[in-house]
């Protein structure tokens, strides 16, 4: 990752034949290169007093999207209601995304993947990035890849059965139809 200062980046808009210039903003802050990653939730609430459940995919209620940036992915689940995201908080720490992950995460897997997870609260949104260590120049440019990290989103949308509350479930079978 390059961090630049906003001063540095020339800003320009292209619009009917016409250049027109932006400002960088008078007032920046600079942030860190690297936010704190939490394993779970501040407080913890047990996932059993969401009340009764049914064993659908995952992506009945819960929305991801998961891609790669050079040798680390990136996988963000979300969901719309506030009391959906208060259960998906709570499901998805990063020793469940480990799971998961399954073989991908094998701890004796060397280089280690890293696994960090950020709460995007309002995006209603868990985000996990799997980090990889730098890679040593002189081998194979896709050794350090991690696809089935990277495929972790689309396959929970679709396959990770998972015990979902009934009241979310209600709100999407309440949908009309396109």
């Amino acid at each position: 990752m390059t961090l630049l200062p906003q001063s540095e980046v020339q800003h320009t808009v292209h619009f009917k034949g016409q250049d027109i210039t932006i400002p960088p903003p008078p007032a920046t802050h600079t942030f860190a290169e690297r936010q704190p990653s939490k394993d779970g939730p501040d407080i913890s609430v047990d996932i059993e007093k969401f009340g009764p459940t049914e064993r659908v995919p995952l992506g009945t209620i819960v929305h991801a999207r998961s891609g790669d940036k050079g040798s680390d992915c990136n996988c963000g689940f979300w969901v719309r209601h506030a009391d959906e995201y208060t259960w998906l908080r709570n499901l998805l720490t990063t020793d469940k995304i480990k799971q998961l992950l399954g073989k991908e995460y094998d701890t004796s897997r060397r280089p280690k993947i890293e696994v960090e997870r950020f709460e995007l609260y309002n995006m209603k949104g868990v985000h996990f990035l799997f980090v990889s260590p730098p890679r040593d120049p002189y081998t194979r440019p896709d050794t350090n890849h991690t696809p089935t990290a990277e495929s972790t989103g689309p396959w929970c949308d679709q396959h990770e059965q998972r015990r979902l509350p009934r009241q979310e479930l209600r709100r999407v079978s309440a949908k009309p139809s396109r």
